[in-house]
């Protein structure tokens, strides 16, 4: 809402125009009163939305995926003591973004705990990515009941090519990014091409893997359009200088093991074991061909009701697709028939998700455009299979489909019923629809691994065991641990750990790390491919002693943690809980 307030009275008038006209044709300017009423419809609906996917839809958890790495990260940016030696935590200098820097600076001048901050951050980025979505929406479609079942359709997170998330259950770097990206598409929608380079700048400094495929969308966009070529060279001086600070630290710490045409098959064999679901789409099965192939149909089908707001919306829109499809091709030919860095680097096969929020729109709109029409019955039979067929891949797909058929209910009844709902009853009538079904799911997880978790998501016993470490270990010992779990033990233990499986989600960007990490993963007995948790042996006493050799250098104490019932291999135990032990891994008699 600031963003089109900054425009000022007259552009406000002109945006009311374009958005609220009638479908066939464009009429007077509605009042700005019009205009902030849409504008209240969304952002109450947005609210509404957020709440009910962070609790009960998509619950939100601290400590787990993603944060395993990041929140150790932020940790030794906070205390530079933390972690010594340790083999992630050191490859944060090849961690591209300053968003981890930002948040440990907040922390420093600001009482707030972790946990507090990152939900905070985590609100305010989801409520601004749906914001983005009906704003989208409404200027793409001139309808509010689109902007309100496009942002529903968000709400139901459906797994993306190359292991993406439509709506993220931890921060991460993506999550923060996305909305910015999205509101630079509106921009350049609206003809403020500058901005919204300025704005994919400004993502830049977050996660750039984000903000590339956009910056191709948006240069292929402005490049066929003759009047915008002037707008385009001071919109990528304007990214180039924002996003300066980032560019300028991958040039000055580029890992030397990263060669952009060229793929070492060690680093290859690593990320083959570790990460397949976002690298190699042969690994992918038929589901995901399948998936494609639906996402590209539905989009045609859905762009192809459409009636642009501008003469030049379809044109923008096509080369945006087009740039998006080339990209996706490129990373599977670069990935899987000729491999080279450049491909794991900036793993392109990630821009499908933005193919996936334009299906959204497109459906959404599709699903309002089928009440409109004169002949409504076959229009109404697309919207139903398309809409199906769009939350066909959610989690539970049973709910979303009984979820969209009554809000396709509520659009049919706006539209023939002698009393509609009209526009602030459809949002009203929607969002309670999804906060009552957002209760409903959160009343099923109560208890479960997967509900709403601000604090910490881990497993009790294994944060005992961490919180044991933290009050009663010196900041330079280090630990041991079981590397199959989940569950990350520095996060709250905040001591260095040798290794474990989730490290290897960060060798994307040096391949020397990954080719170090599977060493470790060997040396801490991993057997085979397959699920971390079932392809680890345990340790014989005499690995043990050589891990803690390899890491007495720089940390004097090395304690081992396994689960109580392998046993402590015959080392001191130095704590006790129902599910783990630690035992110190001290030298052998007359070892140095």
């Amino acid at each position: 809402m600031a963003l089109l307030r900054a425009r000022g009275a007259t552009r406000l008038t002109s945006s009311a125009t374009a958005v609220f006209a009638p479908r066939t044709h464009v009429a007077a300017a509605e009042s700005p009163a019009t205009l902030r009423s849409s504008l209240g419809i969304g952002i109450a609906a947005a609210l509404v939305l957020t709440l009910a996917s962070t609790l009960g839809i998509n619950p939100y958890q601290f400590g787990v995926g993603d944060n395993s790495i990041t929140l150790p990260i932020m940790h030794s940016y906070m205390d530079p003591r933390l972690y010594p030696g340790d083999f992630m935590v050191g490859q944060k200098v090849y961690y591209y973004t300053l968003l981890w820097q930002a948040l440990a600076a907040l922390r420093a001048h600001v009482d707030v705990s972790s946990h507090t901050l990152f939900l905070s951050v985590y609100l305010v980025a989801l409520f601004a990515t749906l914001m983005a979505v009906y704003l989208l929406a409404i200027r793409l479609f001139r309808s509010e009941r689109a902007g309100v079942i496009a942002v529903t359709f968000m709400l139901f997170r459906r797994p993306t090519l190359a292991g993406i998330d439509t709506v993220e259950s931890v921060l991460n770097t993506r999550h923060v990014a996305t909305p910015l990206v999205l509101f630079a598409l509106l921009l350049f929608l609206e003809r403020r091409t500058v901005w919204s380079f300025v704005l994919l700048g400004l993502g830049y400094l977050i996660h750039p893997l984000t903000v590339h495929p956009v910056l191709a969308m948006l240069i292929v966009a402005a490049m066929i359009d003759p009047a915008r070529r002037r707008a385009l060279a001071v919109g990528v001086a304007a990214f180039a200088l924002l996003a300066a600070p980032i560019l300028a630290w991958k040039l000055a710490h580029t890992p030397p093991s990263l060669h952009l045409f060229a793929a070492d098959p060690r680093w290859l064999q690593a990320l083959h074991l570790r990460s397949p679901h976002h690298m190699f789409p042969s690994s992918w099965g038929v589901n995901a061909a399948v998936h494609a192939m639906l996402v590209v149909g539905l989009l045609a089908v859905s762009w192809w009701f459409w009636t642009p707001v501008r003469r030049d919306d379809r044109r923008v829109l096509a080369a945006w697709v087009a740039t998006l499809l080339v990209v996706c091709v490129a990373g599977v030919w670069f990935a899987e028939v000729t491999p080279i860095g450049a491909a794991f680097l900036l793993q392109p096969i990630r821009s499908f998700q933005f193919l996936e929020y334009l299906v959204i729109l497109g459906v959404a709109n599709l699903v309002v455009d089928a009440c409109t029409r004169a002949q409504p019955v076959p229009g109404f039979f697309t919207a139903i299979v398309a809409g199906l067929a769009l939350v066909i891949t959610a989690p539970g797909a049973m709910r979303p489909f009984a979820l969209f058929l009554i809000m396709l209910a509520f659009v049919a009844w706006d539209r023939f019923a002698a009393r509609p709902l009209g526009r602030r009853g459809f949002a009203i009538a929607a969002c309670a629809l999804v906060a009552l079904t957002g209760a409903w799911q959160a009343a099923e997880r109560r208890g479960d691994w997967s509900e709403f978790s601000a604090t910490n998501a881990q497993d009790a016993s294994w944060l005992d065991v961490q919180s044991w470490a933290r009050e009663h270990t010196d900041v330079r010992d280090a630990f041991i641990v079981p590397p199959g779990l989940y569950d990350e033990f520095r996060v709250r233990s905040q001591r260095t750990v040798y290794a474990d499986w989730e490290d290897g989600g960060l060798m994307n960007s040096n391949p020397a790390f990954g080719i170090e990490w599977l060493r470790r993963m060997r040396a801490l007995g991993y057997a085979g491919k397959g699920d971390p948790e079932t392809k680890f042996r345990p340790l014989r006493s005499d690995e043990i002693r050589n891990i803690a050799a390899e890491m007495r250098p720089e940390n004097p104490r090395v304690f081992f943690v396994a689960p109580r019932m392998e046993g402590s291999r015959g080392f001191p135990v130095r704590y006790l809980n129902p599910a783990y032990l630690v035992a110190e891994v001290v030298p052998p008699t007359g070892a140095r």
